[in-house]
């Protein structure tokens, strides 16, 4: 089902309120939130949103964090993020080091005590609206073996990564796991019931599989090249966790994290980027390549134009937590035939 934005938004947004965020903060986090499913994965978007509700309403994330500050320099800031949500700890990370960027040329800002960011893309396409390069890491709990390991001993530490682009070509939009798979990539592939290469992940007994709900269950998914994604990874959790001072690797909450994720985003500013993007585009066309994003910004073209979709379970839930709070439904669900 598609829900236009005008209506799908500050559905959002009451409900993020009706738990017990404050307005401000309830429209950064509908933004991340609308931002991640306009690309309509079905995965790390608003089907999330019904798990955070549950933990908001727990009291296991804190609906109303205050942010102190460890570190506030010119191009570097450095704050505990008090248990909140991730898309709120890392939005306000990511608007702290734009603020440096745009003034000092490059800002870096990072957070501990932070929650599951839900996908790196959101944040790096707001740098890159800001005509900066943005980058965003957090480390995770452990569900990634270590080359040729079979026990899970980090997280699978994805990065963001966005460039401005201009009306001749989208902005460069990567966002991606240092694991073969991400975890909620791997719970979208078994509700689709379709099967993984086996080297993806290791099963309960510690073998390959193609079964990604096996997969889940072994919660072991290996690194990218080996070697080379382990040492990604690690890179990010320095530049997360031990630069923040927060917990890393097996120190993590397992599973989920809770209130032990650290990001770190980095901003520079950029405006003269979008001509060299649009001519390094070109060069990749003649190959028949595009850059990371294009596929996204199709896909979210459309989202604007016909509203963005959601899988029937999703609006579900969000229809139960709405008539549990008290929230108001928009009028196309209400007259939905579901």
């Amino acid at each position: 089902m598609r829900l236009p934005e005008s209506e799908l938004y500050p559905w959002v947004n009451s409900i993020l309120q009706a738990v017990g965020l404050r307005p401000t903060d309830a429209v950064m986090v509908t933004d991340i939130f609308m931002r991640a499913s306009r690309r309509e994965l079905g995965h790390h978007d608003l089907h999330d949103l019904p798990g955070r509700l549950q933990q908001l309403q727990s009291r296991a994330i804190n609906p109303t964090p205050s942010f102190t500050p460890l570190r506030d320099e010119p191009g570097v800031y450095v704050f505990d993020g008090d248990g909140g949500l991730g898309e709120l700890c890392c939005g306000h990370a990511c608007r702290q080091a734009i603020e440096r960027a745009q003034q000092t040329g490059i800002g870096l800002a990072s957070v501990r005590h932070s929650n599951h960011f839900l996908a790196g893309y959101p944040y790096a396409q707001i740098g890159a609206e800001q005509n900066c390069m943005l980058l965003v890491y957090t480390n995770t709990d452990p569900s990634m073996t270590g080359p040729g390991g079979s026990e899970a001993v980090i997280g699978n530490n994805p990065i963001g990564f966005g460039a401005p682009g201009s009306t001749d070509t989208a902005p460069m939009l990567l966002d991606t796991a240092m694991a073969y798979s991400s975890i909620g990539n791997l719970k979208a592939l078994q509700q689709g019931n379709h099967r993984i290469p086996d080297y993806w992940a290791l099963d309960q007994e510690r073998r390959p599989t193609t079964d990604p709900g096996a997969a889940l269950a072994g919660w072991r998914v290996r690194p990218i090249g080996e070697h080379k994604g382990f040492g990604l990874a690690l890179m990010h959790e320095v530049l997360t966790g031990v630069l923040s001072g927060g917990e890393t690797t097996t120190g993590i909450a397992s599973p989920g994290g809770l209130n032990t994720h650290s990001q770190t985003v980095i901003a520079i500013a950029a405006p003269d980027t979008p001509r060299g993007l649009l001519q390094l585009s070109r060069q990749l066309q003649e190959h028949n390549l595009r850059l990371p994003g294009a596929a996204a910004a199709e896909r979210e073209l459309q989202s604007r134009h016909e509203g963005i979709g959601l899988q029937p379970q999703g609006i579900s839930a969000l229809v139960e937590w709405s008539r549990q709070l008290g929230v108001a439904l928009p009028n196309s669900v209400q007259d939905s035939p579901d």
